[in-house]
Protein backbone atom coordinates (compact mmCIF):
# COMPACT_ATOMS: atom_id res chain seq x y z
CA UNK A 1 0.00 0.00 0.00
CA UNK A 2 2.63 2.74 1.02
CA UNK A 3 4.25 1.71 -2.59
CA UNK A 4 1.36 2.58 -4.48
CA UNK A 5 0.88 6.00 -2.30
CA UNK A 6 3.82 6.78 -3.41
CA UNK A 7 3.69 6.07 -6.88
CA UNK A 8 0.43 8.33 -6.45
CA UNK A 9 2.34 11.06 -5.46
CA UNK A 10 5.28 10.86 -7.84
CA UNK A 11 2.31 10.16 -10.77
CA UNK A 12 0.59 13.92 -9.63
CA UNK A 13 2.85 16.28 -11.10
CA UNK A 14 2.90 14.63 -14.58
CA UNK A 15 -0.90 14.38 -14.71
CA UNK A 16 -0.69 17.86 -14.04
CA UNK A 17 1.40 19.01 -16.54
CA UNK A 18 -0.03 17.17 -19.16
CA UNK A 19 -3.08 18.47 -18.46
CA UNK A 20 -1.70 22.23 -18.69
CA UNK A 21 -0.03 21.08 -22.02
CA UNK A 22 -3.35 19.61 -23.55
CA UNK A 23 -5.41 22.87 -22.46
CA UNK A 24 -2.80 24.67 -24.03
CA UNK A 25 -3.00 22.74 -27.13
CA UNK A 26 -6.66 23.45 -27.01
CA UNK A 27 -6.43 26.75 -26.09
CA UNK A 28 -3.93 27.37 -29.63
CA UNK A 29 -6.29 25.92 -31.87
CA UNK A 30 -9.18 28.55 -30.98
CA UNK A 31 -9.76 31.61 -32.69
CA UNK A 32 -9.13 34.92 -31.02
CA UNK A 33 -11.88 37.08 -31.64
CA UNK A 34 -9.59 39.52 -33.16
CA UNK A 35 -9.41 36.64 -35.95
CA UNK A 36 -12.91 36.44 -36.36
CA UNK A 37 -13.34 40.27 -36.76
CA UNK A 38 -10.65 40.89 -38.89
CA UNK A 39 -11.92 37.60 -41.48
CA UNK A 40 -15.40 39.48 -41.52
CA UNK A 41 -13.99 42.87 -42.35
CA UNK A 42 -12.76 40.76 -45.45
CA UNK A 43 -15.82 39.56 -46.29
CA UNK A 44 -17.86 43.10 -45.42
CA UNK A 45 -15.13 44.96 -47.75
CA UNK A 46 -15.69 42.47 -50.96
CA UNK A 47 -19.42 41.26 -50.13
CA UNK A 48 -21.98 41.68 -53.09
CA UNK A 49 -25.79 41.56 -53.35
CA UNK A 50 -25.67 38.00 -55.18
CA UNK A 51 -23.10 36.58 -52.71
CA UNK A 52 -23.62 33.37 -50.43
CA UNK A 53 -21.08 33.60 -47.42
CA UNK A 54 -21.09 30.02 -45.39
CA UNK A 55 -18.73 28.79 -41.87
CA UNK A 56 -17.31 25.82 -42.00
CA UNK A 57 -17.30 23.71 -39.82
CA UNK A 58 -21.25 24.24 -39.67
CA UNK A 59 -21.00 24.21 -35.34
CA UNK A 60 -18.78 27.30 -35.61
CA UNK A 61 -21.67 29.31 -37.39
CA UNK A 62 -22.94 31.14 -34.00
CA UNK A 63 -19.82 32.73 -33.25
CA UNK A 64 -18.85 33.10 -36.69
CA UNK A 65 -22.36 35.20 -36.90
CA UNK A 66 -21.76 37.64 -33.93
CA UNK A 67 -19.27 39.37 -36.51
CA UNK A 68 -20.30 38.54 -40.22
CA UNK A 69 -23.65 39.89 -39.19
CA UNK A 70 -27.33 39.40 -40.43
CA UNK A 71 -26.19 41.44 -43.72
CA UNK A 72 -23.63 38.99 -45.02
CA UNK A 73 -25.68 36.28 -43.55
CA UNK A 74 -29.69 37.09 -44.09
CA UNK A 75 -32.07 34.43 -42.80
CA UNK A 76 -33.04 33.56 -47.10
CA UNK A 77 -29.58 33.06 -47.66
CA UNK A 78 -29.10 30.93 -44.17
CA UNK A 79 -31.93 28.86 -44.89
CA UNK A 80 -31.77 28.71 -48.62
CA UNK A 81 -32.79 25.67 -51.06
CA UNK A 82 -29.88 25.27 -52.70
CA UNK A 83 -26.70 28.03 -54.43
CA UNK A 84 -28.57 28.61 -57.59
CA UNK A 85 -29.15 32.10 -56.72
CA UNK A 86 -25.71 32.99 -55.69
CA UNK A 87 -22.70 34.10 -58.05
CA UNK A 88 -20.05 33.80 -56.13
CA UNK A 89 -19.15 32.08 -52.34
CA UNK A 90 -17.04 33.40 -49.40
CA UNK A 91 -15.96 30.35 -46.49
CA UNK A 92 -15.37 31.37 -43.75
CA UNK A 93 -13.68 28.55 -42.21
CA UNK A 94 -11.43 27.15 -38.87
CA UNK A 95 -9.16 23.94 -38.76
CA UNK A 96 -9.34 23.35 -41.97
CA UNK A 97 -12.41 22.66 -42.75
CA UNK A 98 -14.50 22.73 -45.66
CA UNK A 99 -17.88 23.49 -46.56
CA UNK A 100 -19.84 21.21 -49.24
CA UNK A 101 -20.77 23.90 -51.35
CA UNK A 102 -17.15 24.16 -52.21
CA UNK A 103 -16.80 21.33 -53.92
CA UNK A 104 -19.09 22.94 -57.42
CA UNK A 105 -17.19 26.04 -56.74
CA UNK A 106 -14.00 27.64 -58.34
CA UNK A 107 -11.44 29.15 -55.57
CA UNK A 108 -9.91 32.78 -56.49
CA UNK A 109 -8.46 33.91 -53.94
CA UNK A 110 -7.46 32.77 -49.93
CA UNK A 111 -6.54 34.71 -46.91
CA UNK A 112 -5.88 34.26 -43.87
CA UNK A 113 -6.23 36.14 -40.31
CA UNK A 114 -4.97 34.78 -37.35
CA UNK A 115 -6.44 30.71 -36.97
CA UNK A 116 -9.50 31.86 -39.13
CA UNK A 117 -9.13 31.59 -43.14
CA UNK A 118 -11.08 32.90 -45.39
CA UNK A 119 -11.68 31.77 -49.24
CA UNK A 120 -13.44 33.58 -51.86
CA UNK A 121 -14.79 31.08 -55.21
CA UNK A 122 -16.85 31.32 -58.08
CA UNK A 123 -20.41 29.75 -57.66
CA UNK A 124 -21.33 30.76 -61.73
CA UNK A 125 -23.85 32.72 -63.06
CA UNK A 126 -26.84 33.07 -60.42
CA UNK A 127 -30.76 32.07 -61.76
CA UNK A 128 -32.49 34.99 -62.35
CA UNK A 129 -35.54 34.90 -60.45
CA UNK A 130 -39.26 36.16 -61.06
CA UNK A 131 -41.60 35.39 -58.74
CA UNK A 132 -40.57 33.46 -55.06
CA UNK A 133 -43.28 31.84 -54.21
CA UNK A 134 -42.27 31.37 -50.43
CA UNK A 135 -41.77 35.36 -49.70
CA UNK A 136 -45.37 35.80 -51.56
CA UNK A 137 -47.38 33.00 -49.53
CA UNK A 138 -49.39 36.03 -48.27
CA UNK A 139 -50.66 36.37 -51.64
CA UNK A 140 -51.87 33.07 -52.37
CA UNK A 141 -55.70 31.77 -52.03
CA UNK A 142 -55.31 28.69 -49.98
CA UNK A 143 -58.36 26.07 -49.49
CA UNK A 144 -58.64 21.85 -49.00
CA UNK A 145 -60.60 20.58 -51.96
CA UNK A 146 -62.18 17.08 -51.19
CA UNK A 147 -64.91 15.10 -53.81
CA UNK A 148 -68.25 16.40 -52.25
CA UNK A 149 -66.86 20.41 -51.60
CA UNK A 150 -63.94 22.75 -51.12
CA UNK A 151 -62.97 24.41 -47.99
CA UNK A 152 -61.32 27.90 -48.12
CA UNK A 153 -58.40 28.29 -45.50
CA UNK A 154 -58.77 31.80 -44.41
CA UNK A 155 -55.29 33.80 -43.61
CA UNK A 156 -54.51 34.26 -39.97
CA UNK A 157 -52.64 37.82 -39.70
CA UNK A 158 -49.43 37.09 -37.01
CA UNK A 159 -47.06 40.45 -35.88
CA UNK A 160 -44.17 37.73 -34.89
CA UNK A 161 -42.75 34.92 -36.97
CA UNK A 162 -42.00 34.60 -40.39
CA UNK A 163 -43.75 35.24 -42.83
CA UNK A 164 -46.60 37.78 -41.30
CA UNK A 165 -49.08 35.24 -40.27
CA UNK A 166 -50.03 31.48 -42.05
CA UNK A 167 -53.74 29.93 -44.07
CA UNK A 168 -55.81 28.11 -41.08
CA UNK A 169 -57.06 25.00 -42.47
CA UNK A 170 -57.79 23.16 -39.42
CA UNK A 171 -56.40 22.37 -36.04
CA UNK A 172 -52.67 21.59 -34.95
CA UNK A 173 -50.71 21.16 -37.85
CA UNK A 174 -53.33 21.50 -40.94
CA UNK A 175 -51.81 24.85 -41.65
CA UNK A 176 -49.91 26.47 -44.60
CA UNK A 177 -47.06 28.64 -43.58
CA UNK A 178 -43.59 30.25 -44.44
CA UNK A 179 -40.79 27.81 -41.81
CA UNK A 180 -37.76 26.90 -41.05
CA UNK A 181 -37.60 23.35 -41.59
CA UNK A 182 -34.66 20.93 -40.84
CA UNK A 183 -34.20 17.64 -44.01
CA UNK A 184 -32.85 14.56 -43.40
CA UNK A 185 -29.99 16.24 -43.05
CA UNK A 186 -30.03 18.42 -40.85
CA UNK A 187 -30.20 21.34 -42.93
CA UNK A 188 -32.85 24.24 -42.56
CA UNK A 189 -34.59 25.95 -45.50
CA UNK A 190 -36.96 28.38 -45.64
CA UNK A 191 -40.31 26.85 -46.92
CA UNK A 192 -43.83 26.68 -47.30
CA UNK A 193 -45.42 24.32 -44.49
CA UNK A 194 -48.13 22.36 -46.32
CA UNK A 195 -49.31 19.42 -44.31
CA UNK A 196 -51.41 17.15 -46.57
CA UNK A 197 -55.03 16.93 -45.34
CA UNK A 198 -57.40 13.20 -44.60
CA UNK A 199 -59.51 12.67 -47.40
CA UNK A 200 -58.65 15.38 -49.71
CA UNK A 201 -56.11 17.67 -50.78
CA UNK A 202 -54.17 20.68 -49.74
CA UNK A 203 -54.18 23.39 -52.66
CA UNK A 204 -52.15 26.56 -52.60
CA UNK A 205 -52.87 29.08 -55.80
CA UNK A 206 -50.91 32.15 -56.92
CA UNK A 207 -53.04 34.61 -59.45
CA UNK A 208 -51.03 36.68 -61.62
CA UNK A 209 -47.24 35.24 -61.40
CA UNK A 210 -44.41 36.44 -63.39
CA UNK A 211 -42.84 33.51 -64.80
CA UNK A 212 -39.58 32.84 -66.55
CA UNK A 213 -37.87 30.03 -68.57
CA UNK A 214 -38.58 27.18 -65.36
CA UNK A 215 -40.28 26.68 -62.49
CA UNK A 216 -38.25 25.50 -59.80
CA UNK A 217 -38.48 23.96 -56.56
CA UNK A 218 -37.41 21.48 -53.61
CA UNK A 219 -39.61 19.80 -51.80
CA UNK A 220 -38.86 17.44 -48.02
CA UNK A 221 -39.95 16.20 -45.31
CA UNK A 222 -39.67 17.53 -41.65
CA UNK A 223 -36.25 15.56 -40.19
CA UNK A 224 -38.69 14.45 -37.51
CA UNK A 225 -40.89 12.94 -40.09
CA UNK A 226 -38.50 11.68 -42.76
CA UNK A 227 -36.03 9.86 -40.59
CA UNK A 228 -38.99 6.94 -39.30
CA UNK A 229 -38.63 5.56 -42.97
CA UNK A 230 -42.16 3.81 -42.44
CA UNK A 231 -44.69 5.88 -43.75
CA UNK A 232 -46.17 6.65 -47.53
CA UNK A 233 -45.46 9.00 -50.19
CA UNK A 234 -46.72 12.96 -50.20
CA UNK A 235 -47.64 14.06 -53.83
CA UNK A 236 -46.97 17.46 -55.60
CA UNK A 237 -48.80 18.29 -57.82
CA UNK A 238 -48.11 21.83 -60.13
CA UNK A 239 -50.68 22.90 -62.90
CA UNK A 240 -50.09 26.35 -64.75
CA UNK A 241 -52.84 27.71 -66.18
CA UNK A 242 -54.94 25.14 -66.34
CA UNK A 243 -52.31 23.41 -68.32
CA UNK A 244 -51.26 19.78 -67.74
CA UNK A 245 -50.47 18.59 -64.44
CA UNK A 246 -47.19 17.65 -63.40
CA UNK A 247 -46.86 15.74 -60.65
CA UNK A 248 -44.05 14.46 -58.00
CA UNK A 249 -43.30 11.93 -55.19
CA UNK A 250 -41.67 12.90 -52.16
CA UNK A 251 -40.26 9.94 -50.11
CA UNK A 252 -38.93 9.49 -46.66
CA UNK A 253 -35.13 8.93 -47.63
CA UNK A 254 -35.41 11.92 -50.42
CA UNK A 255 -34.77 13.80 -47.94
CA UNK A 256 -34.11 18.15 -49.85
CA UNK A 257 -35.34 16.78 -53.31
CA UNK A 258 -35.12 19.04 -56.72
CA UNK A 259 -37.59 19.65 -59.61
CA UNK A 260 -38.54 21.30 -62.08
CA UNK A 261 -41.32 22.54 -64.64
CA UNK A 262 -40.12 24.00 -67.84
CA UNK A 263 -42.05 27.10 -68.81
CA UNK A 264 -40.24 28.40 -71.70
CA UNK A 265 -43.31 29.18 -73.63
CA UNK A 266 -44.78 31.64 -70.82
CA UNK A 267 -41.62 33.40 -70.17
CA UNK A 268 -42.30 37.59 -69.72
CA UNK A 269 -45.82 36.81 -69.41
CA UNK A 270 -48.54 36.55 -65.96
CA UNK A 271 -49.83 32.77 -64.87
CA UNK A 272 -51.96 31.17 -62.63
CA UNK A 273 -50.22 28.81 -61.02
CA UNK A 274 -51.69 26.02 -58.47
CA UNK A 275 -49.61 23.62 -56.08
CA UNK A 276 -51.84 20.67 -54.72
CA UNK A 277 -50.71 18.46 -51.81
CA UNK A 278 -51.99 15.51 -50.99
CA UNK A 279 -51.39 12.10 -49.43
CA UNK A 280 -52.99 8.69 -48.89
CA UNK A 281 -51.75 8.70 -44.75
CA UNK A 282 -51.48 12.39 -44.20
CA UNK A 283 -49.98 11.50 -40.65
CA UNK A 284 -46.80 12.67 -39.66
CA UNK A 285 -46.10 13.58 -43.36
CA UNK A 286 -44.88 17.18 -42.49
CA UNK A 287 -44.49 18.64 -45.70
CA UNK A 288 -42.90 21.67 -46.96
CA UNK A 289 -41.84 22.86 -50.49
CA UNK A 290 -39.78 26.01 -51.73
CA UNK A 291 -40.48 27.04 -55.33
CA UNK A 292 -39.77 30.03 -57.97
CA UNK A 293 -40.05 31.22 -61.23
CA UNK A 294 -36.76 32.24 -62.86
CA UNK A 295 -34.74 32.25 -65.79
CA UNK A 296 -30.91 30.80 -66.28
CA UNK A 297 -29.43 28.38 -63.92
Amino acid sequence: MQRLLVWWWLALPAVAVTEIALQRRIESNVPRTADWAAAASIVRQGHRDSDLVVVAPEWASQVARVHLGERLQPLEAVARADTSRFGRLWVVSIRGARSPEETRARLEKTWQRGLVTVRLLRLGEPAQVAFDFVLNLHRASVRVESRSRERPCPWAPAPRGIGGGRFRCGPGWNHVGVEILDDLDRRPHLAIWAHPVRDGRLVVEFADVPMGEILSGHMGLRYEAAKRLENGPVRLTVEIDGGAARSFTERDADSWRAFTVPTGELAGRRARVRFSVAAREPGMRHFYFAADTRSGP
